[in-house]
C-alpha cells in the first residue's frame, strides 16, 4: 500500500486528468474516494510531504469545482436556449410529418 503523501497525490493527478476527460461518473467516484481517505482518523500532524500532496490535491479540487461551475453554467444556458426555440421545434416536428 502506498504511503499517503503518493495516495493523496495520485488523487489529484486522477482528479485533474478526469476533470480534463469530462468524466462525472468518475468525478463523483473519485470524491466519495477523497472523502475516505481524507477523513480517517490521524494520529499525528501532515508530514511536509503530505502537506505538499494535501496542496496539490486542493488545488486540483478547485479547479474540478471551477469546472464543474462551467459545465454548470453552460447546460443553464443550452436549456435556456431549448426553451426559448421550443414553439420553432414542435412547429417543425408537426409539419415534418
Amino acid at each position: 500500500m502506498a504511503d499517503l503523501a503518493s495516495q493523496v497525490s495520485q488523487l489529484a493527478q486522477q482528479l485533474t486528468a478526469t476533470v480534463q476527460a469530462g468524466d462525472w461518473d468518475a468525478l463523483r467516484a473519485l470524491d466519495t474516494a477523497m472523502v475516505a481517505l481524507l477523513s480517517r482518523p490521524r494520529t499525528s500532524p501532515w508530514n511536509g510531504r503530505e502537506s505538499a500532496a494535501l496542496q496539490e490535491l486542493r488545488s486540483a479540487h478547485q479547479n474540478a469545482r471551477e469546472h464543474c461551475a462551467m459545465a454548470v453554467e453552460d447546460m443553464t444556458q443550452r436549456l435556456s436556449q431549448m426553451r426559448q426555440n421550443k414553439d420553432g421545434w414542435i412547429a417543425y416536428a408537426i409539419n415534418s410529418d
